[in-house]
């Protein structure tokens, strides 16, 4: 798992074999965070800079390198880790930022609110009518409190081609499904919609009762 990586181009294609020279295609918002200073990268992944082929970082035009070689073997996941949560959380303080959410896949966001108890021995509270509470809706951090919610999208299924740490492409089956990969962790007020063309209701016209 990766809290916040580059997984695809925004522009060209996915498959880092390929050419950019098709069709345009938009990025989300992970092809913007690959840099190591507010990333922390866990399992067999590395940020695009720390290959043996070095690449520009931070301008969202390229895919991050898995620590073993181009090959048809998938890269290892980590797992969520609290340590990871709040290292991202020190690299953002470091460099004057603030974040405020903690968006998860629907079955991270589960192992979010177990960490809880596994990782700081927190026993559920059970109140007077007998409620046993699960879910863990702010974390508390060193460096500010964060909201942690869910994002049902980060949990679908999507196969990815990564570049190895020698810039050979993955081929093949070494491909990384990005359903529960990843943590975004971010402040929501640099994030906003720009709509080029809004929606509008049409009136059709009318054939029979």
């Amino acid at each position: 798992m990766i809290h916040s990586m580059n997984v695809s181009a925004a522009v060209g294609v996915q498959d880092p074999t390929a050419t950019t020279t098709g069709a345009r295609s938009a990025g989300c918002v992970y092809s913007f965070i690959n840099d190591t200073s507010t990333t922390a990268y866990v399992g067999q992944f590395e940020s695009p800079g720390s290959a043996a082929t070095p690449v520009a970082m931070g301008d969202g035009t390229q895919v991050v390198h898995s620590t073993i070689s181009g090959s048809t073997t998938a890269p290892t996941k980590g797992t969520l880790a609290l340590t990871d949560i709040d290292s991202v959380m020190q690299k953002i303080y470091q460099e004057g930022g603030k974040a405020t959410r903690v968006m998860l896949s629907p079955k991270l966001r589960r192992d979010f609110s177990d960490l809880m108890v596994s990782d700081t021995g927190v026993v559920r509270n059970i109140d007077e009518k007998g409620k046993l509470r699960q879910s863990v809706d702010v974390y508390m951090s060193d460096f500010g409190d964060v909201m942690v919610v869910p994002n049902y999208i980060m949990g679908l299924s999507h196969n990815l081609y990564v570049k190895g740490h020698n810039g050979v492409a993955h081929s093949g089956a070494g491909t990384t499904n990005l359903a529960d990969f990843t943590a975004l962790i971010y402040d929501p007020m640099w994030f906003n919609i720009a709509t080029l063309r809004p929606l509008k209701e049409v009136d059709v016209g009318q054939k029979g009762d």
